[in-house]
Order: C-alpha cells, then structure tokens, then sequence
C-alpha cells in the first residue's frame, strides 16, 4: 500500500489568511469611513446669507411679516 500523507505550511497558512483579514478589514473600514464623511458633508449644508443691517427683526418676523405667526417675541426700542 501506498502512503500517501498532505503536508500543510501552517506558518504559510496563517500568513495568508492573516493578510486576506487583513485587506478585508481595511477595505471595510475604508467603505464605512468614506460613507460616514458624505453624510456629514451633507447634512451641514452652507448657512444662509446674513441678513442686511437695515432689517434688525428676527428672521421669522421678516419672512412671516405678522407678529402672530412668529414665536420669536419683537424687541422693542427704548427710544421713543
């Protein structure tokens, strides 16, 4: 009868798997960081242009136009 017996390279092995985990893991972490910036980048979009100087209100008073409607309160000027 013939003998017939596999060899394995266990340190051939486990290099090999250590690096296919290896580039696994990266490429994940690399897909899940690249997603985690485009939904930051677009959740904070550019902030509206600043009001003119001449127009103190608060914005809803001057998008509305009526008090009513805005729950932001009107400050008054001390001066008379």
């Amino acid at each position: 009868m013939l003998n017939r017996s596999i060899v394995i390279d266990t340190e051939k092995v486990r290099g090999y798997l250590d690096e296919v985990v290896r580039s696994t893991v990266e490429a994940t972490l690399n897909l899940l960081l690249d997603e985690e910036a485009d939904r930051i980048g677009s959740v904070a979009p550019d902030p509206p242009p600043l009001p003119s100087s001449s127009d103190n209100r608060a914005p809803c008073h001057r998008a509305f136009g009526a008090l009513a409607e805005c729950p932001v309160p009107l400050r008054r000027s001390r001066r008379p």
